[in-house]
């Protein structure tokens, strides 16, 4: 994999601590897929990944991620390799 340009690095800088998160809980089985209520449109429901932790014997839910509605490929635009090599150069 390439690497990513200066401003990409710049705007994924917050998101590291819930990537690193989310990486942690898939090696330990702790993710769930749930199906979660949107607060901007409370009919909506949303398909969220979470992280499971035991508190006090009880579960608490992290939201972490989450999924698309509809295909991704017609709502974002992955860079290409030679995009990233252009960037970088």
């Amino acid at each position: 994999m390439k690497q990513q340009t200066k401003a990409d690095q710049k705007f994924l800088q917050e998101f590291e601590d819930n990537f690193s998160t989310l990486r942690e809980a898939n090696g330990a089985g702790d993710l769930v897929l749930m199906a979660c209520r949107s607060r901007r449109k409370p009919d909506q429901r949303v398909p969220v990944i979470c992280a499971v932790n035991a508190v006090d014997g009880r579960y608490e839910f992290v939201p972490l991620a989450r999924m698309f509605l509809d295909d991704p490929n017609q709502e974002i635009v992955v860079p290409k390799e030679e995009d990233q090599e252009r960037a970088s150069a």
